[in-house]
């Protein structure tokens, strides 16, 4: 899960997730980041999970985009790096993962295990008994 910490402009201090393995970012698109700041285009750059398992940022227009300072026009992301598009500054981070309950199934198995004993003390018991 992909987590955008927004650092500039009115919108400063929200956190957006994404579950998708790609987020466009601009002014005029369906999914994503729907973002209107200045320098931002209407689908200004997207963060893509790539065949290597790492996201990656790519430019999908001629705008400003840098990472940590560093313009560039596509390049993998590490948590904590900063995006800038335009005056529009983000942070990327992978958000943490949660643990789901496995409780249900821990106590389906001790029930099997229980009634796998008990099954075997009465095969012991009745085939003693004859």
């Amino acid at each position: 899960m992909i987590e955008l910490r927004i650092l500039s402009g009115a919108r400063q201090g929200e956190v957006v997730h994404f579950s998708e393995q790609t987020v466009p970012i601009g002014r005029q698109i369906s999914r994503g980041l729907k973002i209107s700041y200045l320098g931002v285009w209407d689908r200004h750059a997207e963060i893509q999970l790539g065949p290597d398992y790492r996201f990656h940022l790519r430019a999908l227009s001629e705008g400003t985009l840098s990472v940590n300072s560093v313009k560039v026009q596509e390049c993998p992301l590490k948590s904590g790096a900063q995006i800038e598009l335009g005056a529009l500054r983000l942070e990327f981070r992978l958000a943490p993962n949660q643990q789901t309950s496995l409780r249900h199934y821990e106590l389906l198995l001790l029930v099997l295990a229980l009634a796998l004993v008990c099954g075997q003390g009465f095969l012991v018991l009745f085939l003693a008994h004859d």
